[in-house]
Order: C-alpha cells, then structure tokens, then sequence
C-alpha cells in the first residue's frame, strides 16, 4: 500500500488598502487630510507641532472657498494700572474645492502658519510696512517656509505614493540635487507683474524687493499678489490699532480723573506713552 501525503501550503491572505483617490475630492474631511499627512515624516513633523503648541489644534481647522491661516490679536487691558494684555489666536480655513492631493499639502502649507508664524505686535512701536511685508513673506512662519514645508511634503507623499500627481509649482522650485530653492522662490514672492503699475507707492519706496516681474504668487485670501496684499493688511491692522489705542487712552484719561491710587501714576506714565504712540503712527495719514 502506498501512501500519499497531501501537503497544503497556505500562504497568509494579502489585503490591499485601497488607494487615496488623489485626482478627486476629499470627501474624508479634515481627520482624512491628518492622516495622509501623517504617512510621511515630513507631515508627520508638522502635525506634531501643531499637537505640541495646540492639542486641540483640529478645532481650529475649517473648511471654506480659499486656504488661509486667519490669526487675530485679543487684546484686553485694565483700568487700574494701564497694563494690558494681547493674545494671539488662530483659525486655519481650507478650501473645500481642491483635489485630495492639493488639500494635503494645503493643509501642511498652513500648519507652518498655524505653529511657526511671527506675528508684529501692533500696539507696540517698530511696526513699520518693510518690516511686516517681509515678515509676511520670509519671516518665521511667513509665506516663503510654508512653500518649502509643502513642497517638501509633496515630494514624499510622490515617493510614497505611486498615483500621487507631481506639484505642478513646486517642480519649479527643486533644484538639481533635489532640494527646494529658497532664493528663487523668495525672488518670485515679491513679484507684481502687472500690478506694478498700480502697486501703492509707499509700498515701492518701503520693500525694495518687489519687482515687475510675472506675477507667481498670488493670496488665495486677498487675490492679488502677497506684497499689495500684506501692504494693505499693514494699513487695515495699523487703523485698528490706532482706533484701540484712542480708546484706551480715552478711558484712562477718564479714570485718572479720579484720582485714585497707588495706580493713578501708572494710569499716566501709560496714557503718555498711548499719545506719544498716536503721535508718532496714528496722525500721520496711514493709507499707502
């Protein structure tokens, strides 16, 4: 008799995740967009940040007709010594009509803004149209960092992913070893193209940088390119300012009349300074 052994080899079943509909839109929500973002070290890093400055970051997080980080300033002060105190808040809106793979990177673009961005205090002196437009562009966390830190991730989710579609913009900027080119990109950020013509002319006198060249980088927020639109948030963020310092200095000019102490001489070293602020930016003509 003869026998046979049946011999089975079984091999594990092998379960293929479907792959991210990069071309369509991103139907997921926000927790989608996390997660992709999460597949790379690149976006990985910057959901981190966002965890460590905010755990509750993902509140902030919105969706609309443009990409934009909107941080505003909080300001509340008191009437027995003049102190005040500014806090910085910051809610980050994402457009809903872009593709899955332009929302993930949108949403890294912004995170840079969210966690890194320097923002001018405009209460204080030393807050000047040079100074606010640069920042806006290469300062920390301004448009120049963000551009790179998206690319960045771009470039690796394509590595990762097979079917995720080359950034148009960003090949521009990869220079032959592979890395992002800072210097060109920031040279692009300060082009007006045609808006050259019409560009404000404190603008041309205070940002040097700015050129005529094609324009590349537009403000998906402002619709014009990123120095007209930071000059005129400069103008926008100064009025305000000068209209809260006014008011402040309106109601400790009232309290002091009461005499009160011990804090009625801080009550007036801090109304000096508010006329000595308004004097020096808030009388001349703040339109550009």
């Amino acid at each position: 008799m003869r026998l046979f052994v049946l011999v089975l080899l079984l091999s594990p079943l092998r379960t293929t995740a479907a792959a991210p509909a990069w071309e369509g839109p991103w139907r997921g929500g926000i927790p989608q967009l996390v997660t992709l973002l999460e597949q790379v070290p690149e976006g990985k890093k910057l959901v981190a940040r966002a965890e460590r400055k905010d755990p509750d970051f993902r509140q902030h997080l919105h969706v609309g007709k443009a990409s934009y980080t909107e941080s505003t300033f909080a300001r509340t002060y008191s009437l027995v010594d003049g102190g005040d105190r500014v806090e910085l808040r910051h809610e980050i809106t994402l457009n809903g009509a872009l593709s899955l793979a332009e929302a993930v990177v949108d949403l890294a673009h912004e995170l840079v803004h969210f966690t890194e961005k320097l923002l001018l205090d405009p209460y204080r002196p030393g807050f000047d149209l040079e100074q606010f437009v640069k920042s806006g562009i290469e300062g920390e966390g301004g448009e120049l960092i963000a551009l790179q830190r998206e690319c960045e991730v771009a470039w690796a989710l394509q590595k990762k992913f097979a079917a995720y579609p080359e950034h148009t913009l960003c090949a521009r900027y990869r220079d032959k070893k592979g890395a992002f080119a800072v210097a060109r990109a920031r040279q692009d950020y300060y082009a007006l193209g045609k808006w050259w013509k019409q560009a404000p002319a404190g603008l041309l006198r205070a940002v040097k940088e700015v050129s005529a060249e094609p324009v590349v980088f537009t403000s998906s927020f402002a619709g014009k390119p990123y120095p007209v639109a930071l000059a005129e948030e400069f103008v926008a963020t100064r009025k305000v300012a000068c209209a809260n310092n006014q008011r402040k200095y309106r109601l400790i000019a009232a309290q002091a009349g009461t005499g009160r102490a011990p804090a009625s001489n801080l009550l007036l070293e801090e109304k000096r300074r508010l006329r000595d602020f308004n004097q020096q930016y808030c009388d001349q003509e703040t339109d550009l």
